[in-house]
């Protein structure tokens, strides 16, 4: 369960097992160190990704838009920055390798890209490093976007990328 909650906040910084606190903290509290080796010594083995990520956040159809257009309007003076529309997603795999290979890949890219590479363990305590070309300003304000570099350790089931304005035509 670890590797899955690592995973998941690597991608969205946002996402846990708990509501208000992390697996990996709990584990962590409970001084668990046999349950947090087996964890680092498990990401160290395994073939770990670089991941490109693109998001996408629309503004939502004021409620006066609905009542007086229906369904579908796509009108932009019906929309709200403040009301959460629809949000697209693309994840793409940059480069695979050891946790080492990638880490440096990513370095090399925030290098080549004029950034820094952000280290975090604010979400989660094993650190995830992103490595981000474009920031969405304000998480309430919707009409924005954000692109970012991070490296994690596959997934172990894809699904088949969507159509999104970021992709383009399939």
């Amino acid at each position: 369960m670890l590797r899955l909650e690592y995973l998941a906040m690597a991608l969205n910084d946002n996402m846990s097992l708990y509501k208000e606190d992390t697996l990996f903290r709990r584990v962590t509290d409970d001084q668990n160190t046999e349950a947090l080796g087996q964890f680092n010594a498990r990401l160290d083995e395994e073939t770990w990704a670089v991941y490109r990520l693109r998001r996408t956040y629309t503004p939502g159809r004021r409620p006066e838009c609905k009542t007086a257009h229906g369904d579908r309007c796509t009108k932009p003076e019906c929309r709200d920055s403040s009301i959460k529309g629809t949000v697209y997603r693309s994840v793409e795999t940059v480069r695979t390798g050891s946790r080492t290979e990638v880490g440096a890949f990513l370095h090399n890219a925030a290098t080549a890209l004029n950034r820094p590479v952000e280290h975090s363990t604010k979400a989660h305590g094993a650190g995830i490093d992103r490595v981000h070309t474009r920031v969405r300003p304000d998480s309430k304000t919707h009409g924005t976007g954000e692109d970012f570099y991070v490296t994690a350790r596959p997934a172990s089931r894809t699904r088949p990328a969507t159509a999104s304005p970021m992709s383009g035509p399939r």
